[in-house]
């Protein structure tokens, strides 16, 4: 899941059940590892997401899915 106003820069890599924070910026080639919370400017870790977390966004990305369709 990506925050609104996030970017995300050429060559990066975000990995699977990862969370970007609103704003933070992902700079070219970066590899966010899954299942992580990434923020800032430039984006780093600040931790592990947990299963619940995980399950949450998954869960709201087929919300968001729904509602634009």
């Amino acid at each position: 899941m990506v925050g609104m106003g996030a970017r995300i820069l050429s060559g990066a890599v975000v990995g699977k059940d990862s969370y970007i924070d609103a704003g933070a910026v992902v700079g070219a080639g970066v590899v966010v590892g899954g299942g992580s919370l990434w923020t800032g400017n430039p984006a780093k870790e600040l931790r592990k997401l947990t299963v619940d977390e995980m399950s949450f966004l998954r869960n709201q990305a087929g919300v968001y899915a729904e509602l634009a369709g």
